[in-house]
């Protein structure tokens, strides 16, 4: 995580898996995970890049507010595979922490065992295995 003065964010690295996936990956376009009956994130496409660079608006969890905060996936080819980096920003400072233990703790690890080949082990929105 890195903060600047008045703008607090969240720089990490995601894997996403959700049981209800709607995304048009287009300037525009819909974005929406959700698990039936649990947590559901929603927001909208700002920026696609094939094969360097997704930006969309992300919430509906955790304190922040549908379309609240923005995410953004750069891809940058490294020796043998692809450097992933995230940056979140725009959350409510008291967001932050929940975000960033989120993404430490679920989405890492899923995108390392997606990376290798392995079963991520449950759904983006918690870190739990389920």
């Amino acid at each position: 995580m890195s903060a600047k003065p008045g703008d607090r964010e969240v720089r990490r690295e995601i894997y996403i898996e959700a049981e209800i996936v709607d995304a048009d990956p287009v300037p525009g376009g819909v974005f929406r995970l959700a698990e039936r009956g649990g947590m559901q994130i929603e927001g909208r496409f700002v920026e696609v890049v094939p094969y360097s660079k997704v930006v969309y608006t992300w919430g509906g969890i955790v304190g922040v507010e549908p379309g609240q905060s923005t995410v953004e996936f750069l891809l940058e080819p490294r020796d043998n595979g692809t450097l992933v980096r995230l940056r979140h920003y725009n959350l409510p400072a008291l967001s932050v922490d929940a975000h960033d233990q989120e993404w430490a703790l679920g989405g890492l690890p899923k995108l390392k065992a997606v990376a290798e080949g392995r079963d991520p082990g449950g759904l983006c929105l918690s870190s739990q295995g389920r």
